[in-house]
Order: C-alpha cells, then structure tokens, then sequence
C-alpha cells in the first residue's frame, strides 16, 4: 500500500485525526444576533440604499462552525433579504487562531440555486494572534461572475484592534478588486480603504458601534454608519 508512504497524505491523515480527536466529547453551541444598521456597508462599499436589519443565526461543534447570515436589502425598489449561509474550519495550529471555509451569497436562499446568477460563493483563510488578524477571500471564476469585469476576484484584510476608556477600537485595511465590481463604475484594478469602528457595550448583550470608511481610492466615497446589535449567547 501506498497509503502511508504519501507525505502528503501523511499530513491529511494527522490533520483529519487531530480534528476527530477535537470532536469527542465535543458539545453543540449556538450563538447570535440581530444588528440594526443605518446603512448597509461591506468592504468599504454601500450595499442597495438606506437602512437593514441584519443577522445571524451559528451553531459550532468541535472545531467546526456553520451558520446562516441575513440582511435587508432595498433592491430594484423591492425589499429582499440576503442570505449567505457559510462553513468554517478551525485548525490546530496552537496560539494562532487559523481557519479555512466558504461563503454562498444568495438573494433567495431557496430559489437562487436554481439560477446561477443569482448566488456567488467564495474560500477563504482567515489567522490571528493577539489584537491582529489576517484575512484572505477569494472569489473564483464561476458561472454567476459571468457579467463581472473580472473572472474572479480577491480581497485581503489586515486588521488591528485595542481598547480605550472601555469601548473596543478596531481599524481594518481592505484591498482587492472584490469592492471594485460594486462601484458606481466598475473597474478591474484593485482598490482600498480604510474602516475605522468604535465599539461599546451597553449591556451584556447590547452594543452599539460607530464605523467610518474611508475611501483609498478616488472612486471609493468616505461613509459613515452606525449599528446596534444584540447577541444571544
């Protein structure tokens, strides 16, 4: 047999056992939220117009979590909701925080699959370490990216965060041509942005948060949003 003298099923092997070995005795969690926000932002671009209710709804299990997010949209004068359920692995990688998964975007969770147009998915890895995190998300060529600029897209974050005089300060660096398809002339080269969040607890499960993005590029426009969540724990 082959099996064992592989190295790179060697390493399969010792990863999909470090993950069982995680799983036993491992319970079912459920987390979430619902977040109402003054205007629907992604990436450092406005999404549809004015206002959305958002949420998710997660359960983690082991070292794996999945989940559904939702958000309100105004599309084409019709209010839809978006819906974008997702999986992600975490790995056994010691003190930093490393993950993989995928993301579907729908309009229509239940119709959309019907219709390639209408859902786009994309991978991504994710590692952190203390108050930084590291972000990659790629969106590979697929048959709903038809009328796209580009056959796929990337977007890269970098992001830092600390506290001061008790809210939770963040400040995230996003660049790629994912956001470069959704202005208001699309183009093919990348862009950036810097978005700026304060954070406060108003209870153990209520917040509030006042975000700023500002545009790197001079096709991207400086927004200012806020939004107020409450967790379920």
């Amino acid at each position: 047999m082959t099996l064992f003298t592989d190295k790179k099923n060697n390493v399969s092997i010792i990863l999909l056992l470090l993950i069982l070995i995680n799983y036993a005795g491992a319970e079912v969690k459920f987390s979430g939220d619902v977040t109402g926000v003054t205007t629907y932002v992604y990436r450092g671009i406005k999404q549809y117009t004015g206002p959305a209710m958002q949420g998710t709804a997660g359960f983690s299990y082991g070292a794996l979590s999945f989940g559904l997010w939702c958000s309100s949209v105004v599309y084409y004068d019709d209010t839809e909701v978006e819906s974008d359920p997702y999986i992600e692995l975490f790995l056994p990688t010691g003190s930093v925080a490393t993950s993989v998964g995928v993301i579907i975007s729908t309009l229509d969770l239940f119709e959309s699959f019907n219709d390639d147009a209408n859902y786009e998915y994309e991978v991504f890895a994710k590692a952190g370490s203390g108050a930084f995190g590291l972000a990659a998300f790629f969106v590979p060529s697929q048959s709903s990216t038809k009328n796209n600029i580009n056959e796929s897209d990337y977007w890269v974050e970098v992001s830092g965060e600390t506290a001061f005089k008790g809210a939770d300060l963040t400040l995230t660096l996003g660049y790629g041509t994912y956001s470069s398809k959704w202005l208001a002339e699309p183009k093919k080269d990348a862009v950036s942005c810097v978005v700026l969040t304060a954070g406060k607890p108003i209870s153990e499960v209520l917040s509030v948060s006042w975000n700023y993005s500002i545009g790197l590029d001079d096709a991207m426009e400086n927004i200012l949003w806020m939004s107020f969540t409450y967790g379920f724990l």
